[in-house]
């Protein structure tokens, strides 16, 4: 009995989308602050080819760029177009925006810069969303960044 390669891919993607949402929203309650990273890259570095950042009012319109650099001790994840689009479905900026903890509008930012990199990713056939969780910075446990990519860049 053969096992479907692409099948088990795809679950297991899901899966990991799903589950790198769950913790950024589990986090973001249990700390008690969500601080969503709207600089350039989790840590620029001058090689790093220039893109711009997820506009912090999102006045501006988000278009996909090129995966973002992953920092030493961070965690990134890019996901397939398909997942990206299974996730956008789901709408967790609407989960994120309403944690019941003291920082609301911490969770407002990072849910709006979510909601807002899945709609560009989703808006380009083949884009997806990159996801890189960082280590503590002002006080808080995490740091988190939403990009969305340009399909040339995004697993199949």
């Amino acid at each position: 009995m053969a096992l479907r390669h692409d099948r088990v891919r795809r679950g297991t993607t899901r899966i990991a989308l799903a589950t790198m949402a769950c913790a950024v929203a589990m986090s973001a309650a249990v700390t008690g602050t969500a601080q969503a990273d709207t600089s350039e890259s989790a840590v620029p570095t001058p090689d790093a080819p220039p893109r711009s950042a997820p506009s912090a009012t999102l006045d501006d319109a988000v278009k996909p760029g090129v995966p973002q650099p992953v920092a030493e001790g961070s965690f990134g994840y890019i996901a397939t177009p398909s997942a990206t689009k299974w996730m956008h479905d789901r709408h967790p900026e609407d989960v994120i925006a309403n944690l019941p903890v003291g920082h609301h509008s911490d969770n407002q930012m990072m849910a709006q810069l979510l909601g807002g990199q899945l709609d560009a990713a989703v808006a380009q056939r083949g884009a997806c969303v990159q996801i890189i969780v960082g280590g503590p910075r002002d006080g808080g446990l995490f740091t988190y960044g939403f990009y969305a990519v340009e399909p040339e860049y995004c697993p199949r």
